[in-house]
């Protein structure tokens, strides 16, 4: 019998630990009811769980959008039956009544009367019927004052020699006033900067953000390097830049819905060195091209010098194309900066007319989040109520021949709005499989997240009564362990 070592009795302490950590491990499980209770116990499981939790909640959110969208077609839907049932259906029977032979002009006269006053409470219920806000049977409440967006990309190319430092600098400067003039016209619009020089072309992305544009053009002023900048070949002369720059700011990757513009700066009134004639035939070629891909080109540049035949050459791309030439300069190349502010401001007028026009969207089309990524969208559309798409803006019972045709034209009225009350109860129909469908993926979700993340309660029992006997035997040892040392004791007595 040895008591000197310390060996069994710390042994035993380090299982009675081990026992005791259990115990509390597995009772915190069982008091929060989940297998997972700190990323230690399950790091992948815990990045599983969390991801499937982003999910619920998302479809947990989309179907209160679903039923606000089935909110909107409801009272949209009731809004029209009413509007059927009460003021459509009276017309019918008025111009009926109307058209009977037996009625005098001063009997219409009267029955006229309580048509347009029909009319005009279905004028008050499309203005006013609404949800949350947003109309439900009148169109366009504010087309008089919607501005429609439109999209542009515009390149501002140049050459860096050493005499555009100023002009480059202003420019940078006042770019504001350009994006300014198109932000009040609601232009959606992109900038790029291409420089030339005797090291080759240099061409940075486009960007919608002012303050990298400006960085861009001052670094390529200064011959700098910028992120995502292309090149192209060192031209040989200022004409083969001039001509270079154009037709490589040409290969741009333009938005498909946006009108293409290049403004080219350029503090020579030639445009070139070395100019031939010939030159101008080239100019008209390069402007055929442009043009055969809607791409403008406007030149900023010097008032014309006496070498007509250059000045001529100069303004052959932009007249060709449909741009303009802006002199912001001398025909010596001395600019002045607000004649550049100035020449800014009328090409950006000029490119916000050139800006391809897209339609507003119908605000009778209201897009919900029905899903939980991006783009999971659904579309209803109500129903236009005013009297101009029923056609009635002109109803008129006040003739024999007026009120027969007026008959026809409730007829019609009742037609299309019968249409459109069934066409949002179709879209209600959609929407109430939408939310089945997204109450389904969150049921699943929640299952799959629940066995990943929730705590088999038998299981976990089993596992707190196994450490409870664990830390039971760890206590007996202890416990033995120190009636040993009393047996030990009691042999020297």
């Amino acid at each position: 019998m040895r008591i000197a070592s310390k060996a069994l009795p710390l042994g035993t302490l380090r299982y009675l630990d081990k026992a005791n950590a259990k115990v509390r491990k597995n009772a915190t499980k069982m008091g929060q009811g989940q297998r997972i209770t700190k990323a230690a116990d399950d790091a992948s499981g815990l990045a599983m769980s969390e991801k499937l939790r982003s999910r619920i909640r998302g479809y947990q959110q989309t179907q209160k959008n679903i039923q606000d969208g089935m909110n909107l077609l409801a009272t949209a839907e009731q809004g029209l039956g009413s509007l059927i049932d009460n003021q459509l259906m009276r017309l019918k029977t008025l111009s009926v009544q109307a058209a009977n032979g037996a009625l005098e002009d001063s009997d219409r006269q009267a029955i006229q009367a309580e048509v347009e006053e029909i009319l005009a409470s279905i004028t008050k219920t499309s203005e006013t019927l609404s949800f949350n806000g947003k109309p439900l049977l009148d169109d366009h409440p504010s087309d008089k004052t919607m501005i429609p967006e439109s999209f542009i990309d515009i390149v501002f190319t140049f050459d860096t020699s050493g005499s555009m430092n100023a002009d480059l600098t202003a420019l940078a400067n006042n770019i504001s006033t350009f994006t300014d003039n198109l932000n009040s016209n609601n232009v959606n619009w992109r900038l790029a900067a291409g420089g030339a020089a005797g090291n080759g072309l240099r061409y940075s992305d486009f960007t919608s953000d002012v303050a990298q544009f400006q960085a861009d053009v001052l670094t390529l002023a200064g011959g700098g390097t910028i992120a995502g900048q292309r090149y192209g070949p060192p031209p040989n002369d200022a004409h083969q830049a001039f001509e270079s720059v154009t037709t490589a700011a040409a290969s741009y990757p333009w938005r498909a819905n946006a009108a293409r513009r290049i403004i080219h700066l350029t503090d020579d009134d030639q445009a070139i060195n070395g100019f031939v004639p010939a030159e101008v035939a080239q100019g008209t070629a390069l402007a055929a091209a442009l043009a055969a891909t809607d791409t403008v080109v406007d030149i900023m540049g010097c008032a014309p010098s006496g070498v007509p035949d250059a000045y001529e050459e100069l303004v052959t791309l932009p007249n060709g194309t449909g741009g303009t030439y802006h002199a912001y300069a001398t025909n010596t190349g001395v600019f002045s900066e607000p004649a550049l502010v100035a020449a800014l401001g009328n090409a950006a007028s000029e490119a916000t007319l050139q800006a391809a026009p897209v339609p507003v969207a119908d605000i009778f089309d209201y897009t919900l989040q029905t899903g939980v990524a991006e783009g999971d969208t659904s579309i209803i559309t109500v129903f236009d109520g005013r009297l101009s798409n029923l056609g009635l803006e002109s109803l008129d019972v006040s003739t024999l021949q007026t009120a027969q045709q007026a008959i026809s034209s409730v007829d019609g009225a009742i037609v299309t709005a019968a249409g459109g009350r069934a066409n949002m109860g179709a879209q209600y129909n959609r929407l109430e499989h939408t939310l089945q469908h997204a109450m389904n993926e969150m049921i699943q979700a929640t299952a799959s997240e629940s066995r990943i993340r929730d705590l088999d309660i038998a299981q976990g029992a089993a596992e707190l009564a196994k450490g409870s006997i664990l830390q039971e035997i760890a206590l007996s040892l202890m416990a033995q362990i120190n009636q040993n040392r009393q047996i030990a004791l009691k042999l020297l007595t």
